[in-house]
């Protein structure tokens, strides 16, 4: 799914922060609550997921403050869409 142009002068300073370079687990969770593998396509702006993510954590002796830190990144490992965005919307209205 592409960005807007606004999104992508936005994304521009951090871009390179949030770059995946690693094969994700992706799924579709179906009416019964069973999840199927999916395609990257079958995601929609909007759609409620669920991500799994892991955490890289890193610590370092930093010579300029002569204190222990902390570097952590965060990656993505599995996303699922649980509701695709009209079927949420669809649900929204029968709430009311």
């Amino acid at each position: 799914m592409g960005l807007s142009s606004a999104d992508r002068v936005l994304m521009r300073p951090i871009q390179h922060e949030w770059q995946v370079n690693h094969r994700l687990a992706l799924g579709s969770q179906r009416v019964d609550g069973s999840v199927r593998r999916a395609k990257e396509f079958v995601f929609g702006r909007g759609d409620f997921v669920e991500v799994a993510a892991y955490a890289d954590i890193v610590s370092y002796w930093d010579t300029k403050s002569r204190s222990r830190k902390a570097d952590i990144q965060y990656a993505p490992h599995e996303i699922i869409r649980l509701w695709s965005a009209a079927d949420a919307r669809v649900s929204a209205n029968l709430d009311c």
